[in-house]
């Protein structure tokens, strides 16, 4: 969240928000995503191979404040609010490591990564996660980790793109995580 003077025009959709206004806004996330691993070297103490994230991330936008709104057919002042929900979809490539660092303990990582341009899109992902693993049964377990990922949009704005998403511009964005939970 946060709260700005706006000194130049701001372009959502086909609203436009004029220089001047005061212009407080508030953003927020969800995200879900699963990981498949495949091992190409599986031994009793370690294992390595590739691995697939797919997922995807619920973004909400408001804008609020008070200036000048033009939607091209006129124009208005006073105070406005601006609310906008996009999913993106999220596909990551990597690789994978998991060691047996003693009798019931195992150490684990994972770095993926994606880099997609289409026409007036280019996306940029990168996830980086580590994990410790206490199985204290035959086949029940702990697990403490740590994930963080990156990712980056841009569109440009053309008069006739491919894919239009209804906004140009570069939306930048990192999340943090740790987990804490049980395996079976």
């Amino acid at each position: 969240s946060g709260s700005r003077e706006i000194d130049q025009d701001i372009t959502i959709d086909s609203v436009t928000y004029t220089a001047g206004a005061r212009l407080d806004t508030r953003e927020g996330s969800n995200q879900l995503g699963v990981t498949y691993r495949w091992a190409f070297h599986a031994a009793e103490r370690t294992q390595a191979g590739i691995g697939i994230g797919l997922g995807a991330t619920f973004f909400r936008t408001r804008f609020q404040g008070e200036g000048t709104i033009s939607d091209g057919s006129g124009s208005a002042s006073g105070d406005f609010t601006y609310e906008k929900d996009l999913t993106g979809p999220s596909l990551s490539l990597g690789a994978f490591g998991r060691w047996r660092v003693a009798q019931d303990w195992y150490l684990e990582g994972d770095l993926r990564g994606l880099y997609v341009p289409v026409d007036n899109i280019t996306v940029t992902i990168a996830d980086i996660s580590a994990a410790a693993r206490w199985f204290p049964f035959e086949h029940f377990g702990f697990e403490l980790g740590y994930g963080y990922s990156l990712q980056r949009v841009e569109v440009e704005q053309k008069a006739d793109p491919l894919i239009d998403i209804g906004f140009s511009g570069d939306l930048r964005f990192s999340t943090q995580n740790v987990r804490i939970g049980a395996i079976w």
